[in-house]
């Protein structure tokens, strides 16, 4: 058992993959998070100069502003942590260090899917809410302070339909983190390149086939999607998404997993 996980040596080599994530990432990573500050200022000196006032700025911009700036992070922050380990001279010092495949794999999810994702959302809220208390007519009211019913839901008439969309942002987040993860251990040159290609090709691939199950199933089986259904119960509606979404996802990142830890095993150089 100690072989496979010892929590001593778990523990030091954790620290070291974090100091290593720090002197590689930390820098970047304050970027990215201080990023809506830089990016409001331009915003208004475009305004200054086009309009020749300052206008407020909408909801719409500063979410995706933050979209893009979560996605641009996970696409560029794997290989950056961990794409090191396919050069000879680095991959080397890597399966050299003294613990088990299984500690460097854990480490690795643990950075990349958790460490890394936290604090560039905590950066980001810091940078939204400094903004929002700052220049509350011009930036608006911070992401932290907005009402729950006007983030977290949406309005059916007179019902409120709760969609957890905090969630699924999170674990989408999670999981780009993982498949680029994936693409930095796996591929030697244009990492982040490949790793896009990769992914849209699966993604084409999985919902052709996704598409074909829904069509084979309401030809064979076509009691399953009756011509009159109705979905009366919105709520329900969404609940059923959810647990789709639950399963899909896991069954995703179970892949991932299996495919980041099986390529760490057979690494060689």
């Amino acid at each position: 058992m100690e072989r496979i996980f010892d929590f001593r040596r778990f523990g030091r080599y954790l620290a070291y993959d974090l100091r290593n994530a720090k002197n590689n990432m930390g820098f970047t990573l304050l970027v990215y998070g201080v990023a809506p500050i830089f990016l409001f200022v331009i915003y208004e000196i475009c305004s200054l100069i086009f309009s020749g006032y300052i206008s407020p700025v909408g909801f719409t911009f500063r979410t995706v502003w933050l979209f893009a700036l979560v996605l641009l992070c996970s696409i560029m922050a794997p290989s950056r942590l961990y794409g090191h380990v396919t050069d000879k001279r680095y991959g080397t010092e890597f399966l050299m260090i003294p613990a088990s495949t299984f500690e460097k794999f854990l480490s690795l999810v643990i950075i990349s899917a958790v460490v890394m994702p936290l604090c560039l959302a905590v950066l980001l809220l810091v940078s939204d809410s400094l903004l929002g208390l700052l220049f509350p007519n011009y930036y608006g009211s911070p992401l932290l302070s907005m009402e729950t019913p006007s983030f977290f839901g949406i309005r059916n008439n007179t019902d409120m339909v709760y969609v957890n969309f905090i969630l699924g942002f999170v674990v989408s987040w999670m999981v780009n983190m993982l498949v680029f993860t994936l693409g930095a251990i796996f591929f030697k040159k244009s990492k982040v390149a490949k790793t896009l290609l990769s992914y849209f090709a699966v993604s084409m691939v999985c919902g052709v086939l996704f598409s074909a199950v829904i069509i084979r199933l309401s030809q064979s089986v076509p009691e399953l999607f009756p011509p009159d259904l109705r979905f009366t119960d919105v709520q329900g509606l969404i609940d059923a998404l959810n647990l789709f979404a639950n399963i899909w996802y896991f069954f995703i990142v179970l892949v991932l997993l299996g495919l980041i830890f099986w390529r760490l095993k057979t690494l060689k150089h």
